[in-house]
């Protein structure tokens, strides 16, 4: 089967909740109310594996336990490999991706390989790689995870049209394929695709589901920036930071506390459990995506050695950034620079994360080598962000997260798909997001927009924040004031509406799975119009084309 439009109203054929667990029960129980750690089934796979998470039992006392032993740093940091497009035509790169299971050698090799569920059957899956301005991407995305197991891509920080964004309830079944098409007018910026299906994305997430899209600046701004200064080529290195939960002799398993958080007692990089990496005497930029399913990190050097930001969840902040330290929530990415050039051959120096206990503060490991690279100077601006406008806000919003009656909740209320916000296109609003909790911090995702963070606790946000963002960080007892516009969506497909439903969720994909999310609307404006962001819209043959049109209420 092959999903490639939507119903006939025009609108994604979103599946109810009773239809949702129907379709789990089933096909194998997957959304079935059954002990955590046998939803994702039981019995082997179709690769042979045992299927992913059955693997074990929780620990009675809560505690996930110890680790397995085998020293930190003692196997090399890898990077995903970039996918190449099955074909291009008339301005379309179109690329193939299959969710499947399979088993990874994660731990080293006395330990045995890990069950996981894969794009293409790798953790983290391939890079997908597009060009501001370029060539347009269409992804068919094939189901092959065992039975039970529906699944609906996200493409996160990416400005999709409703029908391609990932809604939780857009289920894609076993055996089936949907072609997701994405634009490619939005600023550079460091984005990644993951399931998002409903109730299991944590434990579709926990098991693989996770890749790389790097949406690359146009030639212009390049030049008008100067950003062929910054590191590239090698030196420019995506790294997805995630955490597992091991039995000591290196079964995976999934224990989420009784739906409150998981923490894992391994920490990976790029699939790589506390890797080393060998560095050059260079400078190194390092697209940060913090994927942990609930774990917060705060990330620093051991040395005490600055690192520079260039870069937020969307895209290039004005001017570099130092800091000695920056936190990070589930799903926010961080790009930043760090300058080796100065240390000698030799020299360890590791990333910590100073949220951590024992183990959990590693990270990973670089050495320096004997061999020098490019240090070169950073450029002075690297772009000119748009931010939202406070003399432009029609209306205030407040959303309050946290927990109540043993659920997650937003404003009191839990997921149940009603429409708590009528945004109009084109119109800019403040949102207030507040966490009274003193145990939990939640990092909060809107689809469709890039927001700007104004205010933390009535005081200016982190420096390092300072830049456009798709996913805040909402501390323990803190309040963020954000401002957001909402311009529709470039029509990529002209069949499929520019605006409609989209939601909003913690990302703590625990806290999302029960029920922390809720869904806006964005509707007409009157007389609205809309045009696509950039000089750079819809690839081949428009390249210097502005795509105007008008929406009426």
């Amino acid at each position: 089967m092959t999903i490639a439009g939507a119903g006939a109203s025009g609108t994604p054929a979103h599946l109810g909740r009773r239809d949702v667990l129907r379709m789990g029960l089933a096909a194998g129980g997957v959304l079935a109310a059954t002990p955590v750690l046998d939803r994702l089934g039981n019995g082997p796979d179709r690769s042979g594996a045992v299927n992913v998470l059955s693997v074990a039992a929780k620990h009675p006392d809560g505690d996930v336990g110890q680790p397995p032993s085998f020293p930190h740093f003692s196997q090399p940091f890898r990077v995903p490999p970039v996918l190449r497009p099955a074909h291009t035509a008339n301005g379309v790169r179109f690329y193939e991706i299959e969710q499947r299971p399979a088993l990874q050698q994660i731990l080293p090799k006395q330990f045995p390989p890990t069950p996981i569920f894969g794009f293409n059957g790798i953790y983290p899956g391939p890079t997908i790689t597009q060009t501001r301005g370029g060539d347009l991407t269409v992804v068919a995305n094939k189901n092959s995870l065992p039975a039970g197991n529906p699944y609906s891509t996200h493409l996160h920080g990416s400005p999709n049209q409703p029908f391609y964004d990932g809604h939780p309830l857009d289920l894609v079944p076993v055996g089936a394929t949907k072609t997701y098409h994405y634009p490619n007018h939005e600023e550079a910026r460091t984005l990644w695709y993951h399931d998002h299906a409903i109730d299991v994305t944590a434990r579709h997430v926990y098991a693989g589901l996770v890749g790389f899209f790097l949406h690359q600046p146009a030639a212009q701004e390049i030049s008008e920036f100067g950003l062929d200064q910054l590191p590239s080529g090698k030196y420019d290195v995506p790294m997805v930071i995630a955490d597992l939960q091991y039995t000591p002799d290196g079964r995976v398993f999934f224990d989420d506390h009784g739906e409150d958080s998981l923490l894992g007692n391994v920490v990976v990089v790029n699939g790589v459990p506390w890797p080393f990496m060998t560095v050059d005497r260079a400078k190194y930029r390092f697209r940060i995506l913090q994927a942990s399913v609930s774990r917060g990190y705060n990330l620093r050097l051991s040395n005490g050695m600055p690192m520079t930001v260039v870069a937020t969840d969307s895209g290039f902040v004005r001017s570099p950034i130092p800091v000695g330290s920056f936190r990070m929530g589930t799903a926010e990415r961080y790009e930043v620079v760090i300058d080796f050039s100065s240390l000698s051959p030799g020299t360890r120096v590791t990333l910590l994360n100073t949220r951590g206990d024992d183990q959990m503060r590693d990270v990973l490991q670089f050495v320096v080598s004997s061999t020098d690279g490019p240090n070169q100077p950073l450029p002075a601006q690297l772009s000119d962000p748009v931010f939202p406008n406070s003399a432009d806000v029609v209306r205030e919003r407040q959303f309050r997260f946290e927990r109540s009656g043993g659920q997650w909740v937003i404003n009191g209320l839990p997921w149940d798909r009603r429409v708590v916000a009528t945004p109009r296109a084109n119109t800019t609003e403040r949102w207030f997001f507040e966490n009274k909790s003193g145990g939990w911090f939640h990092p909060v995702h809107v689809h469709l927009v890039d927001f700007q963070i104004v205010r933390r606790n009535g005081r200016a946000p982190f420096a390092y924040e300072n830049g456009l963002k798709d996913t805040a960080f909402v501390g323990e007892n803190e309040r963020l004031e954000l401002l957001m516009t909402f311009r529709p969506a470039l029509p990529v497909d002209p069949a499929q509406p520019v605006l409609g439903k989209y939601v909003m969720h913690c990302h703590n994909l625990v806290h999302e799975d029960h029920a922390m999310m809720s869904e806006f609307d964005v509707r007409p404006g009157s007389r609205a119009t809309a045009s696509a962001r950039g000089a750079a819209a819809v690839g081949h043959g428009m390249n210097s084309m502005m795509v105007q049109w008008e929406l009426r209420a």
